[in-house]
C-alpha cells in the first residue's frame, strides 16, 4: 500500500506558462528483486509556449518529470518535450516523448505519451478583463459622474471607465468592448465641435519594439474603422500607434500588462492634427494586423 500528495502551481503569462508539481510517495519500506522500495518524491516541471499560428492553437513545451521508488536520496529523472493542438471548442491533444537519465529505479529508459481531453474557456471568461476599470487614467476618472455613461468628455480627453479589449496580438476588436466604443460613439454625435480626435493605441512590452509598434497602430486603426462603420466621418479620426513608448507604470508593476494595453482619445486642436497624422503606413503592416486580410 502507498499513498502520496503532490502541489501543483500553474500559471500563464500571455503566450508563455508553467505548471510545477511537488510531492511525496508515502509507502511502507520494503524489498522487491534486491531493491528497496518505499517512499520516494514526485513531481515535475512543465514550460510552455503558444505559437502565433492556427489562431493560437498550437503550442510546444519542455518538461521534466520525477517518479522515485527507492527513497529520498534518489531522483530518476525524465525530462522530454511535447506539443499541444487545441480547437476553439475546448478539445485538446498532447503528444510527447522523454527519455530517463541517471541509473535512479523509476525512471524509463524512454517514453512517448499521447492524451486528448477537454478543457475549454468559454469567451465570456477570456474577454472578462474588459470588465476591469483600468486606472487609465486615475485622476480623470475620479471627476466621472458615479452612475455616468462609459465614455465621457472631459477637458481634451475622452475618458473611458472600461477599456478596449483586443484578441492577443490581433487587431481585432473583442465583442465584449463594443458597449464602450458606442459610448465614444455617442461623445462623437453630441459634440461635433471635435474636429480631430487622436486615437491612440498603446501596447505592452513583451515583444520588439518594431513589432508593438506596428500592432498599435493596428489596433488603432480598427478603433477607427469601427467608428467611420458605425457613422462617424473618418477625416475626425487620426489613428496613431505608440507601441510600448508610453507606459502608465512601469513593467515591474503587478498589473502592468493590463494597465499598459490600451487605446485613448485625445481631442486635438487643428494645428495638432498634423503632427499626429504622421503615422506609419497600413501597407507596410504584417497580413495578420490587415483589416483588409
Amino acid at each position: 500500500m502507498a499513498g502520496g500528495l503532490v502541489v501543483t502551481m500553474a500559471q500563464q503569462i500571455d503566450r508563455f506558462g508553467y505548471t510545477v508539481n511537488v510531492g511525496a510517495r508515502l509507502g511502507a519500506s520494503g524489498e522487491a528483486r534486491n531493491v528497496q522500495s518505499g517512499g520516494a518524491p514526485i513531481g515535475g516541471l512543465d514550460l510552455n509556449y503558444t505559437l502565433p499560428v492556427l489562431d493560437d492553437g498550437i503550442g510546444v513545451g519542455l518538461d521534466t518529470a520525477v517518479q522515485g521508488t527507492t527513497g529520498f536520496k534518489h531522483f530518476p529523472l525524465e525530462p522530454g518535450m511535447h506539443v499541444r493542438g487545441r480547437i476553439k471548442s475546448g478539445g485538446f491533444a498532447i503528444l510527447g516523448a522523454a527519455l530517463g537519465i541517471g541509473d535512479a529505479v523509476g525512471a524509463a529508459q524512454w517514453r512517448s505519451y499521447m492524451a486528448i481531453g477537454y478543457g475549454g474557456i468559454p469567451e465570456k471568461a477570456m474577454t472578462g478583463e474588459g470588465t476591469v476599470v483600468v486606472p487609465v487614467i486615475v485622476e480623470r476618472i475620479e471627476r466621472l459622474s458615479a452612475d455616468g455613461p462609459l465614455a465621457e468628455l472631459i477637458d481634451n480627453r475622452i475618458v473611458l471607465r472600461e477599456q478596449v479589449f483586443f484578441k492577443e496580438a490581433k487587431a481585432e476588436i473583442l465583442s465584449a468592448s463594443e458597449p464602450v466604443l458606442r459610448a465614444v460613439h455617442l461623445v462623437l454625435m453630441d459634440h461635433p465641435e471635435i474636429e480631430h480626435l487622436l486615437v491612440e493605441g498603446h501596447t505592452k512590452s513583451r515583444a520588439s519594439r518594431a513589432y508593438n509598434r506596428k500592432l498599435s497602430q493596428a489596433r488603432a486603426e480598427a478603433v477607427c474603422a469601427w467608428l467611420e462603420a458605425n457613422g462617424i466621418d473618418g477625416s475626425r479620426l487620426i489613428p496613431k500607434g505608440f507601441g510600448e513608448d508610453r507606459p502608465l507604470v512601469s513593467d515591474s508593476h503587478t498589473d502592468a500588462v493590463v494597465i499598459n494595453r490600451r487605446v485613448e482619445f485625445t481631442v486635438l486642436r487643428s494645428d495638432e492634427a498634423g503632427e499626429a497624422d504622421e503615422v506609419p503606413d497600413v501597407k507596410n503592416l504584417p497580413v495578420e494586423l490587415r483589416e483588409d486580410r
